[in-house]
């Protein structure tokens, strides 16, 4: 084998050793390399999320109260808000409900059934008979609804009933985050919770210093896809 020739056949590589007229045995390596002709993407996922049945609870409480040694009778009412819409009536109830009553009826008026649960307990701080204390939780809410409470035809020297007060509000997504780059620590700017995928492509770009092809963003609960409920970029 002489000259500067390579010749391959199936498997068998010959290389021609300049010079050389007479056949030695000799071991040789090769290094071979090439260039893709095409880029490989790599996908990466940035998602948040949270405990949406803690999350989503919303919880209110409001009373019946008289003179001392009155007996609180007759009605009240209550009236539901949901955003900007009103449903079609106030709902009335009778002074001494128990919770399984108030629940099944609000359920049942409001179309939220196994979404909502209720509470009834005395109140230590009223000297009337017949007096309560209802608390009304939301299940699975984002916070939207809010309602209004009358006393409509309550009986009883100095009857009230008092106003819904918030005890417990939903605590959904909120905030901002940061990325790190891994292999040189940078961080980005502060990214909202509902940033789009235009201002995370940017923040990796610019702060990290890592090109990026595109960056896509969905809201990941399905049955209320609102940002605060877990999104995914």
């Amino acid at each position: 084998m002489h000259g500067d020739s390579v010749t391959i056949h199936g498997d068998l590589l010959a290389v021609g050793a300049p010079g050389k007229r007479t056949p030695l045995p000799e071991v040789q390596v090769l290094t071979v390399y090439s260039k893709t002709s095409t880029d490989k993407s790599e996908v990466q996922i940035i998602s948040t999320s949270l405990d949406r049945e803690g999350a989503m609870r919303s919880t209110y409480e409001f009373g019946t109260c008289a003179d001392p040694g009155e007996t609180i009778s007759g009605k009240f009412a209550l009236s539901f808000k949901e955003d900007t819409y009103s449903f079609a009536r106030p709902i009335l109830f009778d002074s001494g409900i128990s919770a399984e009553q108030m629940q099944t009826t609000l359920e049942q008026s409001l179309n939220l059934v196994g979404r909502l649960s209720v509470a009834r307990n005395d109140d230590p701080g009223c000297e009337s008979l017949n007096a309560w204390r209802w608390e009304i939780t939301f299940l699975d809410t984002t916070g939207a609804e809010s309602f209004s409470a009358d006393d409509h035809s309550l009986i009883g020297a100095g009857a009230v009933i008092t106003s819904p007060t918030n005890t417990r509000e939903v605590d959904l997504l909120r905030g901002s985050y940061e990325i790190i780059n891994p292999f040189n620590n940078q961080t980005s700017r502060p990214l909202a919770y509902n940033a789009s995928g235009s201002d995370v492509k940017t923040a990796i770009e610019d702060d990290l210093g890592i090109t990026v092809r595109i960056v896509q963003s969905e809201n990941t609960y399905l049955a209320d896809p609102i940002p605060e409920l877990g999104r995914r970029w």
